[in-house]
């Protein structure tokens, strides 16, 4: 397998000290969401640390809308 697809929602949104923004991703699988996909997701969380707005902005308006968001990862040939 080549790929794996992941469906997260934004947990939280956090402002620091010189306009950097962590996130928190959560698998989303509550309230059986994504049933049929959620039963191949690990527990976990995915952090990220952004100073970009429109980054930061993204994260945001998926928080308050209480969408998911779909990751995509594929292996990167070296």
């Amino acid at each position: 397998m080549n790929k794996v697809t992941l469906r997260f929602f934004v947990q939280s949104v956090t402002e620091h000290a010189g306009s950097h923004h962590t996130v928190i991703l959560a698998p989303d699988y509550k309230d059986g969401a994504n049933k049929d996909w959620s039963k191949y997701t690990p527990s976990g969380s995915i952090t990220l640390n952004l100073s970009k707005e429109a980054a930061v902005e993204f994260y945001v308006e998926a928080l308050r809308a209480k969408s998911t968001v779909h990751i995509e990862m594929t292996v990167v040939a070296e």
